[in-house]
């Protein structure tokens, strides 16, 4: 409903003015409706953690062997 309301406001005269204002609303409400989804999975912050780690360590070994070497 929020993130909807800022796209409206992207064709507003104002909004060049306050882009940055507006971007940051919109990537806070984000990050609350995330913490929410996490809450409501019941994912707890280790798991969290390992999933990152794992993510991590997976682009690791992709950016090696993208032939850059």
């Amino acid at each position: 409903m929020h993130v909807e309301w800022i796209d409206r406001r992207k064709t507003k005269h104002w909004y060049g003015v306050y882009e940055n204002i507006y971007c940051a609303l919109e990537n806070a409400i984000k990050l609350h409706e995330f913490s929410e989804e996490i809450e409501k999975e019941g994912i707890n912050e280790q798991n969290l953690n390992e999933q990152l780690r794992t993510c991590i360590e997976g682009y690791s070994i992709d950016f090696s062997l993208d032939g850059a070497d």
